[in-house]
This record gives structure tokens, C-alpha cells and sequence, in this order.
């Protein structure tokens, strides 16, 4: 297990009380089963890209949005944006967590899972 793996397996054990960690908890309403699992593994994946990038931009937010990194595991960007962000990187592809998704009108969509 390399340090980004290892950073990633940190996260998913961290526990606060009514606090959901999108790296361990499962949504009832809007996720699959295996989201957890996805999402560590999108977050892997572009950590892993980053740290071979020969630049990076570093953003920062407070925390992840109930939109974006709450769905995703990616900070900053919602289900939208993960083929495009997957590609800026040159990944195979990220996965969508969740059954359906919200689009940027504020209506829900069924969205195809994996």
C-alpha cells in the first residue's frame, strides 16, 4: 500500500458524531451500495494523477458539498464534472456514486450506475 492509499484508508476511518464521511457512509436515498468504495477509489485515482502531474493548481475549500464531494469524493466538483475532470487528467474514467443526480436546475435525474 503506497501513502496516497494509505492517506485515503486514514480518511475513510475518520468518525465524527451525525457527521457523514463520504469515504465510509452510505446515503440510503441516493447511493448505490459499493458508494463508499467509489468514491475512495475516485479519490485514489486523482491523487494518484496528481502526484505524477508535473504542475498542479490547489484549490481549497472548507468542506465537501453536499452536491459535489459529498457524491463524488472529489472536493469542488459534482457528477457533472467527473468525465470532464477524468479527462483533463487523463484517467479512464470516474465513477458516479450515487442512483440519481441533481443537475445545475436544481432537478433530479435518474442517472445510469457505475
Amino acid at each position: 500500500m503506497n501513502a496516497i492509499e494509505r492517506f485515503v484508508e486514514r480518511v475513510s476511518n475518520v468518525r465524527f458524531e451525525n457527521c457523514f464521511n463520504p469515504y465510509a457512509d452510505t446515503c440510503p436515498v441516493h447511493d448505490q451500495q459499493s458508494a463508499p468504495d467509489i468514491r475512495r477509489s475516485n479519490l485514489t485515482q486523482i491523487l494518484l494523477a496528481l502526484a505524477s502531474a508535473p504542475s498542479v493548481d490547489i484549490w481549497v475549500g472548507r468542506d465537501l458539498g453536499y452536491k459535489g464531494g459529498r457524491r463524488t469524493g472529489i472536493a469542488l466538483t459534482d457528477e457533472y464534472c467527473l468525465d470532464t475532470y477524468a479527462s483533463h487528467l487523463k484517467l479512464k474514467s470516474l465513477r458516479r456514486a450515487t442512483t440519481r443526480c441533481e443537475g445545475a436546475n436544481g432537478i433530479e435525474h435518474l442517472s445510469p450506475i457505475g
